[in-house]
């Protein structure tokens, strides 16, 4: 465990995430091992945010420039709504409509989309082919924004959403097209091309027995990721036993907490040391 002591003086550094619910979240242990082996005297906690419909960012970010804070997190369901008060926002997180870091430099509040990058990197880590690939993503929430400009970002030639709302799968297909002209997105075609990575993204699975995608879409794939990290979803647990390669989204976690600790810091973390925090965490 880390001792949180040895983290806090009166010259320490406040970071944090920031949500409604937070009380769940990891972040604060994989962040806080990250500083204490580092030897940075920082600490990273947690701000519940009580008014979900219309918080008060611009009081917020006011306290929070008042009390020194360095960087945060954000989490649901704020992600998009506070990106109208940040001052200014980097390519992946225009790209993504979407911002889950925020760092404070030169006084001034940047945001991030680390979720789409730490999803690549958790991909490459696992030594699996991203150029010129397809992927089946399930849903268009919040996960799907942030994944799918990531994944035209890093090679892949066509994304296949499919999704019970299609209108909001279409403002990610035209957002894709935006910034992404040459990659190919669909929208619950009537006939699914090949593709070799299926995605989840939505919440089926984490409290439930339920599938989020049927055992033929799965049967067509050659990698199997779900981004629920809680626990070991139906999903997953099916497509191991089809001899898929498969991830759960812990490593996606991993990755944007490293992402997200390199923009604050300009450090590059202990990836075991924080991986170690995570599989500790309660």
């Amino acid at each position: 465990m880390v001792n949180l002591a040895s983290n806090i003086s009166g010259k320490s550094k406040l970071y944090g995430i920031i949500g409604n619910p937070v009380d769940e979240s990891k972040s604060p242990y994989m962040h806080n091992a990250a500083f204490a082996h580092e030897n940075i005297q920082g600490i990273y906690v947690p701000f519940h945010i009580e008014n979900q419909e219309a918080p008060d960012f611009a009081k917020l970010l006011s306290s929070f420039s008042f009390a020194g804070v360095q960087g945060f997190n954000i989490t649901a369901p704020f992600k998009q709504q506070i990106i109208p008060f940040l001052d200014r926002l980097m390519p992946m997180a225009k790209a993504s409509n979407s911002v889950n870091t925020v760092a404070y430099k030169e006084q001034k509040w940047i945001g991030e989309s680390t979720d789409g990058p730490g999803f690549v990197k958790a991909i490459e880590s696992e030594g699996w082919n991203r150029k010129g690939e397809s992927a089946l993503v399930i849903g268009a929430g919040g996960a799907a924004s942030s994944i799918i400009p990531a994944l035209a970002e890093a090679g892949f030639a066509s994304v296949i959403i499919k999704n019970i709302d299609e209108a909001q799968a279409v403002t990610i297909q035209e957002r894709v097209k935006q910034y992404y002209p040459h990659v190919k997105v669909l929208v619950n075609p009537s006939e699914v091309p090949a593709y070799s990575y299926l995605i989840n993204t939505t919440p089926v699975g984490w409290h439930d027995a339920n599938l989020s995608a049927t055992q033929e879409e799965i049967e067509k794939a050659t990698y199997v990721i779900d981004v629920i990290y809680h626990v070991k979803t139906p999903l997953l647990q099916l497509a191991e036993k089809l001899g898929k390669q498969t991830q759960s989204g812990m490593e996606m976690l991993l990755y944007q907490g490293i992402i997200a600790f390199e923009i604050w810091t300009g450090i590059t973390p202990p990836l075991e040391v924080m991986r170690q925090a995570l599989l500790q965490a309660k």
